[in-house]
């Protein structure tokens, strides 16, 4: 019985090393595909980082842009309060020099009455 059993022992023997060899290659395969993935979402993430990183200098950008704009608004509304009150000063002073030249001129006619 032995000689029967050994003819087929050997060829379960080499089945078994051809099937270990193949699991070998396809775990080998396989631990290559998840590396390459692994690298992939790496990289995938440090774009990930990356863009969030400029998002957020962005954002700072924008409140910077937003902070300038109001601080500009103030600035403006200020300097048209100030153009507002100098209009009214000078409608004052031109009403009041046209009473002065009027007045100078009552008094001219009354200097030229008199001499």
């Amino acid at each position: 019985m032995s000689n029967e059993a050994e003819p087929r022992v050997s060829a379960l023997e080499a089945t078994l090393q051809e099937f270990i060899l193949l699991t070998g290659r396809l775990l080998g395969d396989h631990g290559s595909r998840l590396n390459r993935i692994e690298a992939g979402l790496e990289s995938l993430l440090a774009l990930a980082q990356a863009s969030d990183r400029r998002l957020n200098r962005v954002d700072a950008q924008i409140e910077a842009l937003t902070e300038a704009a109001l601080n500009h608004e103030q600035r403006l509304d200020r300097l048209t309060a100030i153009v507002e009150t100098n209009e009214q000063r000078f409608r004052q002073l031109a009403a009041s020099q046209s009473q002065v030249l009027s007045r100078m001129d009552d008094v001219i006619a009354v200097l030229r009455e008199r001499l």
